[in-house]
């Protein structure tokens, strides 16, 4: 790909020969007069010092007088842009100004990107992400006609939906109490209009990105804030209180995934870190573990035991995600884990976070982010989060069976039936099998929870369920001749000795028997 001198992907002035048919580097004497490529649509921005410069011009703009001379609503438009006071904000409009890209200064080394909407009554925000200043920073808008790809620093973190009929292009500002300077703008070809120019890239799936900078306050046009929060090298809440995203997700509520990275010594505090989709649905997590509520439906509450063993893995990501049917709570930490699955009606999304009970503690948040799913983009990642993330090739099986019988009955007149588990994969490799399950239990005791591994160990292939509840505890386990690599597909079926079972409430599985078929029949 032809590359920027500062070794960033755009097209430039001094790159991509042949596609350029407009640029302009603003090497020239000061003065208040543009010159013929552009017209002073608001403000009063000049010439000063090799640029094009706004001091102290808030929503002012310049508008290029140059058009596709196809012409064509498939181009690239880029520009560099530096500025001198946090808080000021720099804007390239594309479209006859039916969209726009806008780049806010939080420190000297920090920004925050976004892409509007502005075909309607007023702007839209739909969608933003993070970005370096060093202290220039490139900004890059690729018109594919029917979605615009938006750069900075050669990525394309942002993408959305869009009708662009016209290569009417801008440059200028909005809030602005000191300097924002322009450099190095140009106008060029798309790869459909001459193929030795760029093409769009691919559709990137987050649409909104926060993992926070050294230091600086939040945006009000990324975030409305209660509470306590400044950014910390992550987004820190000093006080109890949520953040709720100003932009709106470019699908409306058919779909999209909140993840959150929360810190991973909650399991021994009292803070509590909650994603929220709408005011009534969310997942939890606490020291006691993970819960999803959904419209007043709430789930039995995951246990730290039943989510994972954090030794060794990172900060725990706190994930709720919907599309057009469900809703799904999970946690990732290395490995994804199903907190539970809710039927969804669509509604107005609004993405949030919230920390309760951060008195005496610092709570830091990693990553804070929205993604797109497969029901709106093909290659994001679907809302059925228990799918295989470490496969061996041949070794793959979804699903297993458990079925729990003869438990015994500790109450009158409260049966103990048989529990049978269609368990979903955690994990497979070429040295564990794992899968989890979750059903509700004999006699109103709550869930029962199934856990099944199939490990490599001395002698053989030992596989061992863990069945856990209100109701009791157990342990199955066997070894069977065998070496890893092991074949998830056709692992152990049959009866697996008890090791334990203990008698809680109503029922005993004291004495209970355990069937194991994979895959699921």
């Amino acid at each position: 790909m032809p590359s920027h001198p500062l070794g960033q992907w755009q097209p430039c002035p001094t790159c991509c020969v042949g596609c350029v048919y407009e640029s302009d580097n603003f090497d020239r004497a000061d003065s208040t007069n543009l010159g013929a490529k552009w017209t002073e649509t608001a403000g009063n921005p000049e010439i000063l010092s090799n640029a094009l410069a706004f001091v102290a011009q808030a929503n002012a703009k310049a508008t290029c007088t140059t058009l596709h001379p196809t012409p064509s609503n498939k181009y690239i438009v880029s520009a560099t842009v530096k500025f001198t006071a946090d808080g000021d904000v720099a804007r390239v409009w594309i479209g006859n100004s039916g969209y726009f890209v806008e780049l806010e200064r939080i420190t000297a080394t920090c920004g925050r990107l976004r892409i509007y909407d502005n075909t309607g009554a007023s702007p839209v925000c739909m969608g933003a992400s993070g970005g370096s200043l060093s202290p220039w920073a490139r900004i890059a808008i690729c018109s594919e006609a029917d979605k615009i790809h938006v750069s900075i620093g050669g990525s394309f973190p942002l993408t959305i939906p869009a009708t662009v009929t016209s290569s009417i292009v801008a440059v200028g500002t909005a809030a602005c109490t000191g300097t924002v300077s322009i450099e190095d703008f140009s106008l060029a070809k798309h790869f459909d209009d001459d193929a030795t120019c760029p093409t769009c890239p691919d559709e990137a799936c987050p649409w909104f990105t926060d993992n926070g900078c050294a230091s600086g306050s939040l945006s009000a046009t990324d975030w409305t804030a209660t509470g306590t929060w400044v950014y910390d090298n992550g987004i820190k809440c000093t006080a109890d209180g949520k953040l709720t995203l100003v932009p709106e997700c470019p699908f409306g509520a058919d779909g999209t995934a909140l993840r959150a990275t929360v810190p991973k010594n909650i399991q021994t505090t009292g803070t509590i870190v909650r994603a929220y989709l709408t005011a009534d649905t969310y997942i939890e997590l606490s020291s006691a573990g993970a819960v999803l509520h959904s419209g007043g439906s709430t789930s039995a509450t995951k246990l730290w035991a039943e989510i994972w063993d954090l030794g060794g893995y990172p900060n725990p990501t706190l994930s709720i995600c919907c599309d057009a049917t469900r809703v799904i709570g999970f946690i990732e930490a290395g490995v994804k884990t199903l907190v539970w699955e809710f039927a969804w009606t669509p509604t107005t999304l609004a993405p949030a976070v919230e920390v309760d009970n951060a008195t005496g503690l610092t709570t830091l948040l990693t990553l804070i982010e929205c993604r797109k799913i497969t029901g709106e983009i093909a290659t994001c990642p679907d809302c059925l989060v228990n799918t295989c993330e470490h496969c061996t090739n041949g070794t793959y099986t979804a699903t297993s069976k458990i079925v729990i019988a003869g438990l015994v009955s500790n109450v009158y007149g409260c049966p103990c039936s048989d529990i049978t588990f269609y368990a979903t994969v955690r994990w497979l490799s070429s040295s564990l099998c794992w899968w989890t399950a979750q059903q509700a239990g004999p006699c109103s005791t709550g869930n029962i929870s199934a856990d099944a591994r199939l490990s490599a160990v001395a002698g053989g292939i030992m596989l061992r369920v863990l069945v856990s509840g209100a109701v009791g505890n157990a342990t199955f386990e066997i070894t069977v001749v065998g070496s890893a690599p092991m074949d998830c597909a056709t692992a152990f079926d049959g009866d697996i000795p008890r090791v334990s079972g203990t008698t809680l409430g109503a029922c005993s599985f004291a004495a209970a028997t355990c069937t194991f078929t994979a895959p699921a029949p």
